[in-house]
């Protein structure tokens, strides 16, 4: 069922997020916070556009729980502002878009619940402003991944994590993290109208990223293979449909590569330069870290190239709304690596800029 309709207001929703938009942290800005100390770091971003958040909650938290609790409700706060300005078919598809928090969300709590997470460390790591109630599934969590599993009937989640989980149980979730991803896709895929031009640019983007995660996945299959030293049966199962250059088949195929080989057939993707720096990095390295954060930072610099490109579509403000919360992860990496004593380059290293 065609889920838009109504024409969107996108000059005036695009002229919004660009102004915004300037208002983002740059290179600059990264390589000082790296250089600070925890403290000066929540100065830094008390006197941002986190200000109001920073204030609020000063009080009852400091150092990187500062930090996080203050960036991940002013995402939540962003959202929303940007979805009240949205109308018409172009609010339907930020709607969408923002859906993802709750994928986000229901991914982190079910990793808290496989790794007895308190209640209060679900809710420091889980995101506000999704449509899911976040509370009862943190309690559901205490009891165990199933139960997690239980506390979602009656939303498009519960039907694909229930059958994962009879399929494959709960010791591993990366079959259920899967059935979230498809679910997601293939409903975001369902609701862009294939013949409305002001998505069509979005689709695309959509069918790249898919391709993207999909080397991700397979990145993490053969991290998964060196430790078990296995691949998991039918690997094909974990890939996401609607790739457009890795398709079930390929990925089928690139699964059953030794990594070599696997690294060797992965240069004939058309966005293969744009990742190599990270593919000769894992190559050396032996990690898939690297290539996982080429990965994302190609992304980011699509969906940034598909914005300039196609300023009055729905992809200003989709762009918007992921480098915020790529931002906010950044920052999140930041003070956890303040905490954890890393200097100024290894914490670089690890920033999606």
């Amino acid at each position: 069922m065609r889920m838009f309709s109504g024409a969107g207001n996108y000059a005036y929703a695009c002229a919004r997020v660009k102004a915004r938009g300037a208002n983002l942290l740059k290179r600059d800005d990264y390589l000082k916070l790296a250089t600070m100390s925890l403290p000066e770091v929540g100065e830094f971003i008390g006197h941002s556009q986190y200000r109001q958040e920073v204030e609020s909650l000063a009080t009852r938290f400091s150092g990187a729980e500062l930090v996080e609790r203050a960036t991940y409700g002013n995402l939540a706060a962003t959202y929303k502002k940007v979805l009240g300005f949205c109308q018409g078919e172009l609010r339907d598809v930020v709607y969408t878009y923002v859906r993802r928090i709750d994928l986000w969300n229901v991914k982190t709590i079910l990793r808290g619940a496989s790794h007895k997470a308190s209640k209060d460390e679900l809710r420091k790591e889980t995101i506000p402003g999704g449509l899911l109630q976040l509370e009862g599934l943190i309690e559901a969590a205490q009891q165990g991944v199933s139960d997690v599993v239980e506390g979602l009937k009656g939303t498009e989640m519960h039907s694909p994590l229930k059958d994962a989980l009879d399929a494959h149980g709960d010791g591993n979730l990366m079959p259920l993290e899967n059935a979230l991803d498809k679910t997601y896709y293939a409903n975001l895929l369902r609701n862009i109208a294939q013949h409305d031009k002001a998505h069509f640019f979005f689709r695309q983007y959509v069918h790249r990223e898919i391709d993207v995660l999909n080397v991700m996945t397979l990145l993490k299959l053969k991290r998964e293979e060196l430790h078990a030293h296995e691949m998991p049966p039918e690997p094909e199962r974990f890939a996401l449909d609607a790739g457009r250059e890795i398709t079930i088949k390929r990925f089928a195929e690139l699964a059953s590569m030794s990594p070599p080989r696997f690294l060797e057939a992965i240069k004939e993707l058309s966005f293969y330069e744009e990742i190599s720096g990270g593919a000769q990095a894992m190559e050396a390295l032996g990690e898939a870290g690297p290539m996982i954060r080429a990965c994302e930072r190609y992304l980011m610099r699509q969906s940034s190239k598909l914005s300039h490109l196609h300023p009055l579509s729905s992809l200003p403000v989709l762009h918007y709304l992921m480098a915020k919360r790529r931002e906010v992860e950044n920052l999140r990496i930041v003070s956890r690596g303040k905490e954890s004593g890393l200097d100024r380059d290894e914490i670089m290293e690890l920033l999606v800029i």
